[in-house]
């Protein structure tokens, strides 16, 4: 048969070879036996060695080899196949099948076709004697064939259904779960003009907006507990996915969390509102690791500019304090020996010497600071240290600045010995940088003024840096203590001087916070007093 491989993939996509016996086919053969008045009827199916009976009665046996199948010489045809007397038929009057049991000597057998025209089986009917139907039983036997051939079709595709729907069932599982486990928050809502209604929301989005009351769905955003300004931005967001059609991506704050999220269209039937899905990132730890890295930069910049300042300073000093030494001596010799000849002198020429010898005493000062500031201190070891002699140590290295640009500088300390624990390079650096920023808020103010506070409580130090700048803009007074964030120009700051003051603030059990008071801008750093520090460290 050339086209057997068809008819036996045809066959075999029914699946139905070995299986259990089924009433509905039982059935079948029970009333063809009927019609046709005979002992035997079968489903008989050509396998490619085999014929199978999918129902059977009469016999007992469920197979036998296909080259005795009756069977197999009807489906080689194109009409029902008869043999009314098969001991006068040449092609089977030896078969076994005739010569013993089930001694067949009357077969018909109606053709399974299938939708697709392959023949592969037959319903037949046996008997042990000659028979003759009637053309109205040929046509009932040849009616039931088609049912049974249609049978076999509504179980495929009964089978194909079932198959499908526990995929969707197994599917809709798996997406549920994954739904309710995955870390990230997501959901889907609709939106009804200015009101967002959500449809579902997993259980990270319910837990990260602490919903503990038991709400059914839909649901309004608000009654979730969205804040308005929220709705307002998911709001806007929607918008633009309705008209993009594509995902829309933005990124806000909510309850001190960094969130990143994406909202998208996925249905817009003119009879229903807008219906959209969203997932939501939490970004916060990603964000604050980027930021510690931030600052790890930012002190090994800072470290490195303060290295090469600091060998820069040791030089300066070196080729300085030689010279300074030559003036020093050199004026006091003068002095002695103006005083040994005791001549009608001008009294003026022992106040330029007095004044030579002070400015030597001064720049010898500010080089000493100089190198001091300019090293890295944060290896040595934490101290006892004044805050008045910081504060006075931090003024040496910056009034020359001020007095040029002529803005006054006030310090008042309502504590003779204000005494803290902590590195005094470190913290003589952060009230410089406190300086510096102060000075270049108030160089161009009508009013250049900057006062220095420390006052105390049972437990603290305040140091306070006011100035009459203009202020810091609310939209970036958040900002200001981030590593390399600067309103300065390219070239006149890298960012990195409140970041790194806070830093170092921070390792001494302290804080610095700023604010605007009185139209003027507060700088405060609070430190332990040594005591409290020492017991904090």
């Amino acid at each position: 048969m050339s086209d057997e491989i068809n008819r036996l993939l045809a066959l075999h996509r029914y699946n139905i070879l070995d299986t259990p016996a089924e009433k509905d086919f039982d059935d079948i053969v029970f009333v063809a036996s009927q019609i046709c008045k005979v002992p035997i009827s079968l489903i008989s199916l050509i396998d490619s060695n085999r014929q199978w009976f999918k129902s059977k009665i009469g016999i007992d046996v469920d197979q036998t080899p296909r080259e005795v199948a009756f069977c197999d010489h009807a489906v080689r045809g194109n009409q029902t196949f008869i043999v009314e007397d098969t001991h006068k038929d040449e092609r089977f009057k030896n078969n076994p099948l005739v010569t013993a049991n089930p001694m067949i000597r009357f077969y018909a057998g109606a053709l399974l076709t299938t939708k697709d025209g392959h023949n592969i089986g037959t319903l037949c009917v046996i008997d042990k004697a000659p028979l003759k139907l009637t053309p109205e039983q040929v046509s009932s036997l040849e009616a039931l064939a088609r049912q049974v051939v249609s049978l076999f079709e509504l179980k495929r595709k009964l089978k194909i259904e079932n198959e499908l729907n526990q995929k969707i069932v197994e599917n809709k599982i798996t997406m549920d779960s994954f739904f309710e486990t995955c870390p990230l928050m997501m959901g889907i809502v609709q939106v009804n003009g200015t009101e967002i209604i959500h449809v579902s929301d997993n259980k990270a989005t319910t837990d990260f907006l602490k919903t503990t009351n038991q709400f059914s769905y839909p649901l309004s955003a608000t009654k979730l507990g969205a804040p308005q300004e929220h709705i307002s931005l998911w709001l806007e967001h929607y918008k633009k996915a309705l008209t993009s059609k594509g995902p829309v991506y933005f990124s806000y704050i909510h309850g001190g969390r960094y969130l990143k999220a994406v909202v998208n269209l996925i249905s817009n039937e003119d009879s229903q509102p807008p219906k959209f899905s969203y997932v939501v990132i939490d970004e916060t730890e990603q964000i604050q690791a980027q930021k510690e890295s931030e600052n790890q930069r930012a002190k090994i910049v800072h470290g490195s500019r303060l290295t090469a300042l600091g060998e820069m300073a040791g030089s300066i000093a070196h080729e300085i304090n030689n010279p300074l030494a030559v003036i020093k001596a050199s004026s006091q010799l003068i002095e002695i020996e103006l005083k040994r000849e005791q001549a009608n002198l001008n009294p003026k020429l022992f106040e330029v010497l007095k004044r030579v010898d002070t400015t030597v005493d001064r720049i010898s000062k500010i080089v000493k600071g100089l190198r001091s500031f300019a090293r890295d201190g944060e290896s040595d070891p934490m101290l006892t240290l004044s805050l008045n002699q910081l504060v006075i140590e931090a003024l040496d290295l910056s009034q020359t600045r001020f007095k040029s640009h002529g803005i006054k500088i006030d310090f008042f300390s309502k504590s003779n010995e204000c005494l803290v624990t902590g590195r005094a390079v470190e913290l003589v650096q952060v009230i410089i940088n406190l300086l510096n920023n102060a000075h270049d808020a108030v160089v161009d103010s009508a009013e250049k003024v900057v006062s220095i506070k420390i006052e105390v409580d049972p437990v603290s130090a305040f140091l306070t840096v006011e100035d009459t700048g203009p202020g810091i803009p609310v939209e970036i007074a958040e900002k200001i203590m981030d590593p390399f964030f600067t309103t300065k120009p390219i070239g006149q700051g890298t960012g990195l001087g409140l970041s790194i003051s806070k830093g170092i603030v921070e390792s001494h059990h302290g804080e610095i916070s700023h604010k605007r008071v009185n139209n003027k801008t507060q700088f405060r750093v609070r430190l332990p007093l040594a005591e409290a520090a020492q017991k904090a460290i």
